[in-house]
């Protein structure tokens, strides 16, 4: 689906954006920190899968001498070469431990139209991809892959390659990840999305990715390159860290050190956050020229020794910038960190720190808002702090469905005993064994039970497909009292099956930790009421020593009665969210990170006053966004949702049926609805419940906000309206009384907890 874009105004911006541009081509020459002997990216030592297509089998030697690139290529030639519109879908590429010699450009896809899934795999830091081709040339292309996995690389341009890794015009590609890569001596960027209107990236996760020395870092360039996620990275002596032009991106426990030009450069579409993040003598922070979308900063540490000219954060446009918990630091006496060019551009900001500055912005403004600090601050202490986890866990022994318990994976056999074995196996085994189900469609009858400790369930990503063939009502998967298990690279239901769950997790109070990483469930492009609330992952009746990470999972998820656990979403699309349940103890965390959703009934349904916090939720053509309800008899319940965009199909953006509490809405785009009635953003209240709306730090494009009170109120902080005024149905005055801005800080205070929550969960190690 390729998505839409907007007409956008271009901000004028104080000074050369042409300067920087010129300067891109020459900065991976210069150096400002010591090379690293090697990318410090984790080792993978894997053990090899019944499925995988070693590129050594084709003749590739991988001694850093011998031209490799013929060998390679041949492997690659096999990806796309079924005349299907799904073809390559069960392909995993496999880059044993080496050095290969690439002297021409590789290129995967294209073939079709799109090729679905595939996987290029390595060793991590031990297998490496040198260049001694022509210069300015990229090392890799890969067009068209959609659901595509990256992982395990390392790309050396040696000076002389102008992309690591390319993506050229090769139509909508969605969700693909790249994880353990490491980018170095790259002369343009390590990863370029091609600037080519035609087509786009929507979509992508960076986990722990390295880069050094390149020009760029990570470049995309197009109207619809959106939600790019990076989490755990490391940008170290690069032109630009980040280049983000007209798209949309999210950049979290990312450090940055030595960046010649600029950290991240920004002139985005929707809207974008930088949370925990740490620059360390870098030129300058962000700059921001945001034609269209709002800009959160959270929690970031900023420092540099040097003396220098100019600032960290430079603002030349329109939309609202957020900021609190901010950390600069500088030689005493420097120029204040922040500027922003536009008078009219709202500035939101808590509980920041500078220290060696005249204060902290370059001259007064006149629009600017002080929330007060709240209870909770910061989690980052110093800007030397590093995300980058160089050792990490994978999968040991492999217990493999088909090829030791004769699995069939044809679709039509019941493959449930031979699956089960697996599982039975790799738990009995314990010490990270994995349960590997090859690519194929696995046709199960009976309820595949996931209990035990420290082991993995997973298979081969897109191309392994659990399908339901037993009676109606049953559960595919059941999850009770997992210690240490991983659930990944798996299809599971995601079809209009007769089973009430994909995936369902219970609990029986002696404890549980599980994973959820690249699993795909029911609900993807599904907008009926019926959808919504049907199959996917359901996780019901969790308690307070239950603990579910869900790193990255498409389709519907459903949670019962599970309030007292602690819940994490990092990166999740499509489907719908459903909290609910009544039981009174509401101890634990439910918070969700990189969210979107788009062509469901709605995005998020919170029922029964539950709480809810996401910090960069993304909601397109759905019917409607919220859904609130509850009972004024139930303790009063608090949802934050802040972040990226607001677009429906039909004029009720949020419906709320006697929920109590509060309703937080800030640092989002809400762009031009186009629903039967006017274009508006509609917010309908029935019943008695009393629930206050802050709507903060948003932009409201081309599109009204309608609100039908009822017992409601609504707190208007830091929005910008284009063309203005567009709001309707009541008085749009902005409310900046002590009252407001302290109900703003409880907004704040959650985010806040989110973010020590996916520290603790998901970089312990970070002190």
């Amino acid at each position: 689906m390729m998505r839409r874009h907007f007409a956008r105004i271009h901000p004028v911006v104080g000074w050369g954006l042409v300067t920087l541009a010129l300067l891109v081509g020459s900065a991976a020459g210069a150096q400002n920190a010591a090379p690293r002997p090697s990318p410090p990216i984790p080792v993978l030592n894997w053990e090899a899968r019944s499925d995988w297509k070693s590129v050594k089998a084709a003749g590739a030697i991988g001694d850093g001498v011998a031209d490799d690139t013929q060998a390679i290529q041949r492997v690659l030639d096999t990806i796309g070469d079924r005349a299907t519109l799904y073809a390559g879908d069960q392909d995993t590429i496999y880059f044993p431990a080496g050095t290969y010699r690439l002297t021409a450009t590789l290129r995967l896809g294209g073939k079709v139209l799109r090729t679905h899934g595939t996987v290029l795999l390595g060793h991590g830091r031990d297998t490496r991809l040198v260049w001694d081709g022509p210069d300015d040339q990229p090392m890799l292309s890969a067009d068209g892959l959609t659901y595509a996995r990256y992982e395990g690389l390392v790309f050396d341009g040696r000076q002389k390659a102008g992309v690591g890794l390319l993506h050229p015009n090769g139509g909508f590609t969605t969700e693909c990840r790249y994880r353990h890569l490491a980018f170095l001596n790259i002369v343009d960027a390590g990863i370029l999305v091609a600037p080519d209107r035609a087509a786009a990236q929507s979509d992508p996760m960076f986990e722990n990715c390295y880069f050094d020395r390149c020009g760029r870092g990570v470049a995309f360039l197009r109207w619809n390159d959106y939600h790019f996620a990076f989490d755990g990275c490391e940008f170290r002596n690069c032109g630009i860290g980040i280049d983000c032009d007209n798209g949309s991106f999210y950049v979290r426990n990312t450090h940055f050190a030595g960046s010649r030009i600029v950290d991240i450069k920004a002139n985005p579409e929707h809207a974008c956050s930088i949370r925990r993040v740490t620059s360390l003598n870098s030129q300058m922070f962000l700059l921001y020229t945001g034609g269209g979308g709002p800009m959160t900063v959270q929690d970031v540490q900023v420092a540099r020794a040097q003396p220098y000219n100019g600032c960290f954060i430079h603002a030349a446009g329109w939309p609202p910038l957020t900021i609190f918990d901010a950390v600069f630091t500088g030689p005493p006496g420097s120029t204040p960190p922040l500027r922003l060019h536009n008078d009219t551009q709202p500035l939101i900001l808590s509980n920041n720190t500078v220290t060696g500055f005249d204060g902290m912005l370059a001259w007064p403004r006149t629009r600017v808002l002080t929330v007060p600090a709240g209870a909770l601050g910061g989690s980052l202490r110093s800007a030397e702090q590093r995300f980058l986890k160089e050792t990490v866990r994978i999968p040991g022994k492999v217990f493999d469905a088909r090829r030791d318990f004769g699995a069939r994976a044809d679709g039509e056999t019941d493959d449930t005993a031979a699956i089960q074995a697996a599982i039975n196996a790799a738990r009995a085994h314990g010490r990270g064994a994995i349960a590997y189900l090859p690519a194929g469609r696995y046709a199960i009858q009976d309820t595949l039970q996931v209990t035990g400790s420290d082991y993995t369930l997973g298979g081969q990503g897109w191309g392994t497909f659990l399908r339901w063939r037993g009676p109606a009502d049953g559960a595919i998967i059941s999850v009770v009292d997992p210690r240490n298990v991983t659930l990944e690279f798996f299809q599971v239901g995601n079809d209009a099956g007769n089973n009430a769950a994909d995936i369902r997790q219970t609990s029986t109070g002696i404890g549980s930790s599980v994973v959820y990483d690249g699993v795909r469930v029911y609900g993807y492009y599904k907008n009926s009421p019926h959808d919504s609330l049907r199959q996917g992952l359901q996780l019901v009746e969790l308690g307070a020593k239950d603990q579910v990470i869900i790193n990255a999972l498409q389709g519907n998820i459903r949670v019962t009665d599970s309030a007292d656990a602690t819940i994490l979403g990092n990166f999740t699309w499509e489907g719908s969210i459903v909290v609910e349940g009544t039981k009174t103890g509401r101890n634990g965390f439910l918070g969700f990170q990189s969210r979107l959703a788009t062509l469901v009934d709605r995005a998020l349904f919170v029922k029964d006053n539950q709480n809810f916090v996401a910090s960069d939720f993304y909601n397109e053509q759905s019917r409607g966004m919220l859904y609130l309800s509850g009972s004024p008899e139930l303790p009063p319940g608090r949802v934050v949702v802040t972040g990226a965009r607001s677009h429906m199909n039909g004029p009720v953006g949020t419906t709320i049926e006697n929920y109590r509490g509060e309703l937080f809405l800030g640092g989002k785009d809400f762009s031009d609805h186009r629903g039967p009635a006017q274009p508006a953003h509609g917010i309908i209240q029935t019943g008695t419940a009393p629930v206050d709306i802050y709507l903060f730090g948003n932009t409201f494009y081309g599109t009204k906000l309608a609100v039908t009170p009822q017992t409601l109120r609504v707190f208007l902080l830091g929005n910008y309206t284009l063309p203005a005024p567009t709001f309707a149905t009541f008085d749009p005055v902005e409310t900046h009384s002590p009252e407001a801005l302290h109900g703003l800080a409880r907004a704040l205070d959650a985010l806040r907890h989110l973010g020590a929550v996916d520290l603790r969960l998901n970089h312990p190690a970070v002190r």
